[in-house]
């Protein structure tokens, strides 16, 4: 699928059906960032490299909706504060694909780690996203071409577990379940055996 549709002409968000599965659509829009608004992503790796991703909503054009766009990584500084971005251009047209995100990823602590803009998270989880700007969301991130201005390092990549190594976790579990209940076995026949020579 991701193949598939990054290789296809990109469609117009406002075209789509939002009741099917959108991942990895590449889709157009016409619509304004809300700077004011941008949000990082902590704990993002690129080569080896801890940073952010950086996500500001967008306003589309006739959509009540926001729309979070990742504008790509940028590495973590040596002191413990979040960058100063630029601002960005103002009724742009903008291209790229869309991504949906687990809400239910595990995490320590608080998800949001500040209370002001630019706000610091640790996972993207639409519903606090919701109710600290008070704004409906999209439940996607539009990924931005590496073309696109406005943007920093994007070179992301799809990461897949093939279903050879899902049957070998499966395996590998239900052995080590296999030698557990063998050594449960022996350990109670061993204690009953004390237990008549007693």
């Amino acid at each position: 699928m991701y193949q598939q549709r990054l290789h296809a002409n990109p469609v117009s968000f406002s075209q789509l059906d939002k009741t099917q599965n959108l991942q990895y659509q590449k889709v157009l829009l016409k619509g304004q960032y809300l700077d004011e608004l941008t949000i990082y992503l902590q704990n993002q790796y690129h080569k080896d490299r801890l940073g952010y991703d950086v996500l500001t909503p967008i306003k589309i054009k006739n959509d009540n909706k926001l729309l979070l766009v990742d504008r790509g990584w940028l590495p973590e500084q040596i002191q413990p504060t979040i960058h100063e971005i630029p601002r960005t251009s103002r009724g742009t047209l903008i291209s790229g694909y869309l991504k949906s995100f687990n809400e239910y990823q595990f995490i320590l602590g608080k998800n949001i780690l500040n209370d002001t803009f630019p706000l610091l998270i640790q996972k993207i989880n639409f519903s606090e996203l919701e109710k600290m700007t008070h704004e409906t969301f999209y439940p996607y991130v539009l990924r931005l071409d590496s073309t696109q201005p406005d943007g920093f390092t994007r070179d992301w990549t799809v990461v897949t577990v093939t279903p050879e190594r899902h049957m070998g976790y499966a395996i590998q579990w239900f052995l080590m379940a296999i030698v557990l209940l063998i050594a449960y076995v022996c350990f109670c026949c061993e204690r009953i055996q004390n237990e008549k020579t007693i």
